[in-house]
């Protein structure tokens, strides 16, 4: 998985002194890009929702800030306690919850975001176990269609690249950093 910021910004060239740049985007654009490999019926799944979907808006995991879950859900729950520091859910967000297959999915509304738990604003349809992936998802659309090989065996290989349409705010400083909830030294990368 990749993911690349882009920013817009109007440099100005001065007749004297440093440049300066002047932003034109409140938030950044997002390009995720992804590869892998699949196989059986995940393969012609995800050929099926290309073909459907194309060009239309996407909803992009943001795969870096999903986790799974440690307690499970059960149907017609509304609130999720999970924790929610350093990760992109957002009030007016969506958030997907994924099973063991790509066709086990919920696409959910969130309504609040707490420090420990997300409160959506629909009802959970289905019992979802421990273990199960909650991964918040920005809409955006498809920069160009998968080319996926075709009559070479059951399993292909692919990349497709998703630009957002959505803005997300960042935070201009985390905090301490952090490693399971302990805090660490940050060291200068020295190459």
């Amino acid at each position: 998985m990749s993911e690349r910021w882009e920013w817009l910004t109007d440099p100005l060239e001065p007749p004297y002194g440093p440049p300066q740049n002047r932003k034109l985007r409140q938030s950044p654009r997002i390009v995720l890009g992804f590869d892998g490999l699949e196989e059986r019926d995940n393969r012609r799944w995800m050929e099926t929702l290309v073909n459907a979907n194309g060009a239309g808006l996407w909803h992009i995991p943001l795969v870096a800030d999903g986790l799974d879950l440690v307690d499970p859900i059960t149907a017609g729950a509304t609130t999720i306690a999970v924790p929610t520091a350093h990760r992109r859910f957002q009030p007016g967000g969506n958030a997907i919850l994924q099973g063991a297959t790509p066709r086990e999915h919920q696409v959910l509304w969130i309504d609040t975001v707490e420090a420990d738990s997300i409160t959506l604003q629909d009802p959970v349809n289905d019992d979802w176990p421990a273990g199960s992936s909650l991964t918040p998802t920005i809409g955006g659309k498809l920069v160009s269609a998968p080319v996926l090989p075709r009559f070479t065996g059951d399993a292909g290989a692919y990349s497709v690249s998703f630009r957002t349409d959505e803005p997300i705010d960042i935070a201009a400083d985390f905090g301490d950093a952090t490693y399971r909830g302990h805090p660490v030294f940050e060291h200068a990368i020295d190459w």
